[in-house]
């Protein structure tokens, strides 16, 4: 386990490493070095990368004391993914109530699930993914229908019935252990299935508005990680007006999207 967890550690330190064009950074620290980089007029400028002398093992195991382990181990990843500096957490730590999750996505909010802890609900990856799978509506539409079930106009599960679009539903047997484990399901569940999304290139509309969603009041509701992974700029989507509702348009098919629409989500 704390193996995999270095692992992913030396691979976000490595594409870190590359992207910034560091050459004489140890794998193991990361060392004062002046980094040379081109501007757009092909200028070379330096920039002095700060000390941060911070042994790879103790920042995981720090890190692990302080948020635990499978938080550790979902943090890394997702840093990976989205071309976060985890290290960053040293210099720009968590407020008071958020968890490197909530970090991650930008969430402060104690009181949203993605600052909840994680908690042992003994299940395996396989059983994880089993329960993604069967609780996913309609995968191979293009169109994922994400918000609110109660408190909106017209419920999530039922806007994406009367689109034909995906969406995510677990019976109620299958979510009575994520009732008291907000944490988990979006970890385990949630961000899963809005990645699987993202990585097919598919629409996503929210069936609330913008200010809905952010608004403190709604603080407990799973739409706000929804949103903030979303607009994780390396996702490549683009915010747009669809009819009534809000939606997350992949860059590449802005001209085209409509055609994946019913001609009455756009009146």
């Amino acid at each position: 386990f704390s193996e995999s967890i270095n692992n992913t550690v030396s691979k976000v330190q490595k594409e870190l490493k590359e992207d910034r064009l560091i050459e004489n950074i140890s794998e193991d620290e990361i060392n004062t070095t002046e980094i040379v980089e081109k501007n757009e007029d092909g200028l070379v400028r330096e920039a002095e990368e700060s000390s941060l002398q911070i042994d790879k093992t103790q920042f995981v195991n720090s890190l692990s004391e302080k948020y635990g382990d499978d938080m550790v181990a979902s943090f890394l990843p997702f840093c990976e993914r989205y071309g976060i500096d985890p290290y960053e957490v040293l210099t720009r730590p968590p407020s008071e109530g958020q968890t490197l999750i909530g970090w991650g996505l930008g969430i402060e909010n104690p009181e949203s699930p993605a600052n909840q802890p994680l908690v042992n609900l003994n299940l395996t990856k396989d059983e994880l993914s089993n329960i993604l799978e069967k609780s996913t509506n309609r995968p191979e539409s293009k169109v994922v229908v994400l918000g609110f079930a109660g408190g909106a106009k017209t419920p999530y599960y039922s806007l994406s019935d009367q689109i034909g679009g995906c969406h995510l539903s677990l019976p109620n047997n299958v979510w009575k252990p994520f009732a008291q484990a907000n944490a988990n399901f979006i970890v385990d569940i949630n961000i899963p299935f809005i990645e699987k999304g993202i990585d097919e290139r598919k629409l996503f509309i929210f069936n609330v508005e913008y200010d809905v969603i952010t608004d403190p009041n709604n603080a407990r509701r799973f739409s706000l990680p929804e949103l903030r992974l979303l607009e994780m700029k390396t996702n490549n989507y683009t915010q747009v007006d669809i009819g009534q509702y809000m939606a997350f348009v992949p860059n590449e098919l802005l001209d085209t999207y409509e055609q994946y629409l019913p001609a009455s989500l756009l009146e």
